[in-house]
This record gives structure tokens, sequence and C-alpha cells, in this order.
């Protein structure tokens, strides 16, 4: 399996990672964005990144990794959020030459593949730090008896989704019949097929780009 081109082939830059501010939150501290956009009557789409990057609580501007990565010849994938997070991902998504040939079937795949990911990183940074697997979790939530312990645990993985998992991704390309699709996916794996409007962005200045996006 080959993983997604996003190693860095130069040095980090001199003071280009900053730690985040404890006091701001993700939100207020970076804007990140990507944009996919249908052109020339559905017949092209624009791809459009910023340089942008996080490594869990750094984050590094202008660096040299593109965030526009090629799944295979029909398809790309567009990243915003945690390197890593979004890495492990697209790995999932590179060997498959046929993705995105039928959009139902993609939509699926990435569904599978987002929860798949979401899932055991929750279990790696969250049960596992505890010495549980998800199985005894689950059996844990429906048992008669809440112990203080399970109170805590769901606490915590309630701040994993909320705060800690950071990766949203945008796929784009066209399909068997050679139509353009643009479809994204979401925490803790919500797939939305966006083409009929004809443009969608995500990062954190996606909410700031939607307004003014022709569509």
């Amino acid at each position: 399996m080959i993983p997604p081109k996003l190693i860095r082939h130069k040095p980090l830059k001199h003071d280009s990672l900053r730690r985040r501010s404890h006091r701001m939150s993700r939100r207020e501290f970076s804007m990140t964005i990507c944009i996919a956009a249908l052109a020339d009557h559905g017949n092209a789409i624009v791809c459009v990144a910023d340089k942008m990057l996080s490594f869990g609580e750094y984050l590094q501007w202008d660096s040299d990794i593109t965030k526009i990565i090629k799944i295979n010849r029909n398809s790309v994938a567009l990243m915003a959020g945690s390197v890593a997070h979004c890495e492990a991902i697209l790995a999932i998504l590179l060997p498959d030459t046929d993705f995105g040939k039928n959009i139902n079937a993609a939509a699926s795949f990435l569904r599978q593949a987002y929860e798949n990911k979401f899932a055991m990183f929750q279990d790696t940074e969250v049960l596992h730090r505890n010495g549980i697997d998800r199985d005894l979790y689950k059996q844990m939530l429906i048992s008669t008896q809440t112990p203080r312990v399970l109170e805590r645990l769901v606490e915590d993985m309630q701040e994993f989704a909320a705060h800690k998992w950071d990766c949203d991704l945008m796929i784009c390309g066209f399909d068997e019949n050679k139509s353009a699709y643009i479809m994204s996916v979401s925490a803790p794996g919500n797939v939305v097929v966006q083409t009929i409007q004809g443009y969608y962005s995500i990062g954190i200045a996606s909410e700031k780009a939607h307004p003014v996006v022709p569509g």
C-alpha cells in the first residue's frame, strides 16, 4: 500500500511552526480553506486549497505539502485538519483505482473508511489508555449499573470527537458516465454529495466562503 504523498521534501521554515494558543479555540485561531467548484457547465472542476497544516497542537503556515491529493485518474481529495487523521483515511482511498466510478458505492466506501479510522484513533487515544477495548466499552454502556469510570470515559469520548479529532475531506471528480461530482465527509463519518449546488468548501474559513462562492 502506497501512503499519501504528504511527506515534506524540504525542512520546516524557521518559525513556521507555532503552538496553538490554549486561550483560543481552533475555530478562532486558524483559517483553513479548500474549495471545489464545477466549471464549464460541469465539464471541469476547479480546486483551490490553502497551505496551512496542523500537527497536533502545532500549526504551520506556507507549507510545501499539497492539500489536493490525486486518488486516481478521475478523482482527487482535498483535506482540512490534522495531517495524521486525514492521511490515515486517504491511505485507504488511494489504492482504489475504481473509486468514484459509481457515486453510491464511493460514498459508502468513504463512509466506512472514515468511520473505521475515526474509531481507531478514538480507541487508541481514549479507551486503550484506560485499559479497555471498544467491545468492553459497549458492554459497560448497556450495563444496568453506571460506574464512575464509565461517566469519565463517555466524557473523554465526547471530548475526542468534539475537539481532538480534526479531519474534513472533500472528494471530487468524474464518474463512469463522465459526470462531475463533489462529496464531503466529516466526523464521525457523515458523507454528503454536494454536486447539486455546484460547489463546496471545507475548513474553518468555509463558513465565510459559502456565501461568496457563486453557485
